[in-house]
C-alpha cells in the first residue's frame, strides 16, 4: 500500500537511482511526529510565557526556549531515525539498480550466492560476519554517543510536565 504510490512518485520525480531516492522518504514518519508533538506538550507552557514577557518574538521562543528543551527527543528520533535508514533493507533494494548506490545491507545480500556462501567452492563466511560487524559498528556508536538523550527522550515522552 505504502511502497507502489511512493515507488511511482519518486519514478515520476527522477529519484530513482538517487541518493534523494533513498534519504527523503525516511526522514518524516508519524512516529517521529508524533513523538515530538508528544514532547512539545511536556514543555511548561509558564517557560513560553516567561518568554513572551521578556519580550521574546515567536520565533526567538521556539529556537531560544523550546528546542534546548526538547533537546532529548530531537536526538532520540534522530538515533532512531538512523539506525532504522542505516539497516534498511527493502526499501533501497526496490529503488536502487546501481551497485555504486547499494547500501550495506544491500552488499552484505549480494555476498551471498544462490549456492550460499562461496565463491569457486570456497567458503566466503568469514568475509560475510566481518562486513557484518563493519556494518553494525556505526549504529553502536551512534547509540552509545546518544544513549542518555535516547533513554532520556524516551522516559520523558507523552509527560506532563
Amino acid at each position: 500500500v505504502y511502497m507502489v504510490p511512493l515507488y511511482s512518485t519518486l519514478v515520476s520525480l527522477k529519484w530513482h537511482n538517487t541518493y534523494q531516492g533513498i534519504i527523503l522518504p525516511s526522514l518524516l514518519t508519524g512516529f517521529s511526529v508524533f513523538m515530538m508533538r508528544q514532547f512539545m506538550q511536556s514543555v511548561p507552557n509558564d517557560y513560553l510565557d516567561a518568554a513572551r514577557v521578556d519580550g521574546f518574538s515567536e520565533f526567538d521562543i521556539y529556537f531560544r526556549v523550546a528546542i534546548p528543551l526538547i533537546k532529548p527527543a530531537i536526538a532520540t528520533v534522530a538515533a532512531l531515525h538512523f539506525i532504522g535508514s542505516w539497516n534498511e533493507f527493502l526499501w533501497p533494494l526496490i529503488i536502487i539498480n546501481k551497485p555504486r548506490l547499494m547500501t550495506l545491507p544491500l552488499g552484505l545480500q549480494f555476498l551471498l550466492s544462490k549456492y550460499g556462501a562461496e565463491y569457486q567452492g570456497l567458503p566466503l563466511w568469514n568475509l560475510i560476519m566481518s562486513a557484518s560487524l563493519i556494518t553494525m559498528l556505526p549504529t553502536v556508536l551512534i547509540f552509545i554517543v546518544m544513549q542518555k538523550y535516547v533513554i532520556q527522550g524516551i522516559t520523558m515522552t507523552g509527560l506532563k510536565g
